[in-house]
């Protein structure tokens, strides 16, 4: 009888939760899960970091989710990497996990504008908004995976 209870509030927890998790460090938001890094690293190390878990560095593309975003690269006072490049052709703006075009946008005043040459990955500033980097410099950068169903089979 006992663990029939058990079962019962387990059942009742998942469907409270969707039965959608995030892996511990991770934070939800909507249908994905976002981990905000604890040590800085080029954009292309960064993007093989964000694989090492399954995931991608983050593509942005709606206002909701450009806004959660931004109010923790605020927070934080750091930027950010997220997965915008122009690597394969100067000015085409695409995300590195689909390979994409770019629909939303919100690029800072002026930007992207390849100021120094080679600017062509994409991080989050703490102003708020988009900007073009030099793909070399070591940066925090923002994970990105779908949120996990967790399904009780038995």
């Amino acid at each position: 009888m006992k663990m029939w209870i058990v079962l019962t509030l387990i059942l009742v927890v998942f469907s409270w939760q969707g039965g959608a998790q995030c892996p511990s460090g991770w934070t939800k938001h909507d249908s994905s899960c976002y981990h905000f890094s604890h040590d800085t690293e080029p954009w292309m190390l960064a993007q093989e970091v964000c694989k090492t878990f399954g995931a991608y560095l983050a593509d942005i593309t709606t206002q909701t989710e450009d806004a959660f975003l931004q109010n923790e690269v605020q927070r934080l006072k750091v930027n950010h990497w997220v997965g915008g490049n122009d690597l394969m052709n100067e000015g085409e703006w695409k995300w590195v996990s689909t390979n994409e075009d770019i629909g939303y946008k919100n690029w800072l005043t002026g930007e992207p504008n390849n100021l120094v040459q080679n600017e062509n990955c994409m991080d989050l500033r703490s102003i708020p908004g988009w900007n073009d980097e030099r793909c070399d410099r070591s940066q925090l950068y923002i994970c990105e995976q779908p949120v996990e169903d967790v399904s009780i089979v038995g």
